[in-house]
């Protein structure tokens, strides 16, 4: 109980560190870039840019000299928001997904909750900055099967109806980040799944059938829907 007291603080201390309303946006981003790819220690070097310079400006040319191999977690948050979000356990190798305590299942839940809503809050960050950044965290959403996983809460939107919401709205972000993330998406049967959640969105949660409706479009209207 106090490991998952302890994790679930730690998520909700992630939800308030990836928003620039609550922290600044230097912080915001600091945290947000450690969440999506791991580094530290290049957004560090980042924050000491003189304000004067706009923060895409600022990192465009560092983005593009970074080492798109390498995967590196130097403060263990994408881990942790990776393990969450995929798998439903608190760490890499947990066996949390298969326990049977119906009350440590409810907090798992809960957490996962809070770490799609830090993929949100990160991504709405990075989304402001160059787009070769843009490409390589879409590029770890795709290697990490992050994709995957969140177009089947979709698919599974009768049971987890709150989980689909953040998913379509952490999907509709990434697809607007690159095209190989429109593509995943596609690829992943997202057509189908974010049609059924509207379908149920538009009988019992009318954000859900919004956010749903709004990227259906989106990808519909998109070239690489019509080659």
């Amino acid at each position: 109980k106090d490991r998952i007291d302890a994790s679930l603080i730690g998520m909700e201390t992630l939800c308030i560190l990836t928003k620039a309303e609550r922290v600044g946006l230097k912080c915001a981003s600091i945290t947000s870039r450690a969440v999506l790819l791991g580094e530290v220690e290049q957004a560090e070097v980042d924050a000491q840019h003189p304000p004067t310079l706009s923060l895409a400006d600022a990192n465009s040319d560092s983005d593009m000299d970074a080492d798109e191999d390498d995967d590196i977690d130097e403060l263990g948050m994408k881990s942790v928001v990776l393990s969450l979000v995929r798998d439903r356990r608190l760490q890499p190798g947990d066996e949390d997904a298969s326990s049977n305590d119906p009350a440590f299942a409810w907090h798992i839940g809960q957490m996962r909750l809070l770490a799609l809503n830090v993929l949100e809050n990160a991504l709405n960050i990075m989304v402001k900055r160059s787009k070769n950044l843009q490409k390589r965290i879409v590029k770890k959403m795709m290697e990490n099967e992050m994709i995957e996983t969140m177009v089947r809460d979709l698919s599974e939107v009768e049971e987890n109806t709150h989980e689909a919401y953040l998913s379509v709205r952490v999907l509709s972000l990434l697809s607007s980040m690159s095209e190989a993330g429109q593509e995943s998406l596609m690829n992943a049967g997202a057509i189908a799944a974010l049609e059924r959640a509207l379908v149920y969105g538009q009988r019992y949660h009318s954000l859900l059938a919004q956010v749903s409706a709004e990227l259906l479009n989106t990808i519909r209207n998109d070239s690489l829907f019509h080659p």
